[in-house]
């Protein structure tokens, strides 16, 4: 749009060659239905994340228009997970320092 077609239309991202992508932002997730112009990241709620603002945060879900806490028993889960990860950084790590020497 614009007199010389040099920029997206509102809602609307990523002028280039191809044109421009629609931001698409969640309606319930984003504080906005404009994003970023160049990134296309939707303005995100608190609790809500991704580049639309349609995905809860760890540890929250999905309900209907908010992303409230996960019952608290599902901190065995998170638990796990935590220790998953843990494990997974010290194994990235031992491969990193084998390939460097």
């Amino acid at each position: 749009t614009g007199q010389y077609c040099d920029r997206c239309l509102p809602n609307h991202y990523g002028f280039s060659s191809e044109g421009c992508s629609q931001c698409s932002c969640d309606q319930y997730g984003s504080f906005d239905v404009q994003c970023d112009i160049t990134s296309g990241q939707c303005p995100c709620k608190d609790n809500f994340m991704g580049q639309k603002c349609d995905l809860c945060e760890e540890n929250k879900y999905r309900d209907g228009f908010e992303c409230p806490n996960c019952p608290s028993c599902y901190r065995e889960v998170q638990k796990r997970v935590n220790r998953y990860r843990r494990d997974l950084n010290l194994l990235q790590t031992a491969i990193f320092t084998l390939n460097s020497s």
